[in-house]
C-alpha cells in the first residue's frame, strides 16, 4: 500500500514546494513596491518642501516683499489642492504608473522653471507647475498602496507613506543646505528639476520595456 503512495507524494511535494516559492516571491514583490513608493514619496516631499524652505532667500534677490513672498509660496499649496481634485478625472484617463510619471515630469518642470527663472513671473509658474504634480503623486501613491496592502494591514502600510512625507519635510532643509552653499539657490532648483525630469523620463522608457 505504501508503494503504491509513495509516488504520488513524491510528485505532489515538489508541487507544493514550487507553489510555497511562488508565494514567496510574490510577497517579496510586493514588498519591493511599497518600499519605493515609501521612497517616491519622500524624495517627492523633500524637493517639493525647497518652496518654503528656500525659496524665500531667491525672491529676495528679485526685490520681493515678505508679503508678495508668503503669498507666492501659498499659491504652490493652492495649486496643490487643484491638483488633487482633479485626481478623480486623471485617474480615469491614465495609468497610476502614468500619473506617478507625469506628476514627477511636472514637479521637475516647474522647480526646472523656477531655477531658471529671471523674473518673479516665471518663478510663480515653475511653482504653480510643481504644486499640480504634489497635488496629484500624494493621492496617486495612497491609491497604489491601499491596492497593494492587504485588508488586514493597509492601515499599517498606509502610516508608511505618511511617515515618508513628514520625513522628507523633515529632512528638505537639511539635505538641501549643503547643496545651496555649493551651487547657489537658484542652481539648486535648477538641478533638482532636472534630476526628477530625467527620472521621470527613464521610468517611462522602462514602462514600455515592460509592456
Amino acid at each position: 500500500m505504501s508503494a503504491l503512495i509513495l509516488p504520488f507524494a513524491l510528485v505532489a511535494i515538489p508541487q507544493r514546494t514550487r507553489a510555497a516559492e511562488a508565494k514567496i516571491e510574490a510577497k517579496s514583490e510586493q514588498q519591493k513596491r511599497i518600499l519605493g513608493i515609501y521612497a517616491l514619496a519622500l524624495v517627492a516631499t523633500l524637493v517639493f518642501y525647497m518652496a518654503p524652505t528656500q525659496l524665500p532667500f531667491l525672491l529676495v534677490e528679485f526685490g520681493v516683499g515678505p508679503a508678495l513672498t508668503g503669498a507666492v509660496v501659498a499659491g504652490s499649496t493652492v495649486t496643490g489642492v487643484i491638483g488633487a481634485l482633479a485626481f478623480p478625472l486623471v485617474r480615469n484617463r491614465l495609468s497610476p504608473s502614468m500619473i506617478t510619471t507625469a506628476s514627477v515630469l511636472l514637479l521637475g518642470v516647474g522647480w526646472l522653471l523656477i531655477g531658471i527663472a529671471g523674473n518673479v513671473v516665471l518663478v510663480v509658474i515653475g511653482l504653480l507647475v510643481g504644486g499640480v504634480g504634489v497635488g496629484l503623486v500624494v493621492p496617486n501613491l495612497n491609491l497604489r498602496l491601499a491596492e497593494l496592502a492587504h485588508p488586514l494591514r493597509r492601515g499599517k502600510v498606509l502610516s508608511g507613506l505618511v511617515s515618508g512625507i513628514f520625513l522628507g519635510q523633515f529632512l528638505s532643509p537639511l539635505a538641501v543646505q549643503p547643496l545651496v552653499q555649493t551651487i547657489g539657490i537658484a542652481d539648486a532648483f535648477t538641478y533638482s528639476g532636472v534630476a526628477l525630469a530625467v527620472a521621470a523620463t527613464v521610468f517611462t522608457f522602462k514602462e514600455r520595456k515592460v509592456r
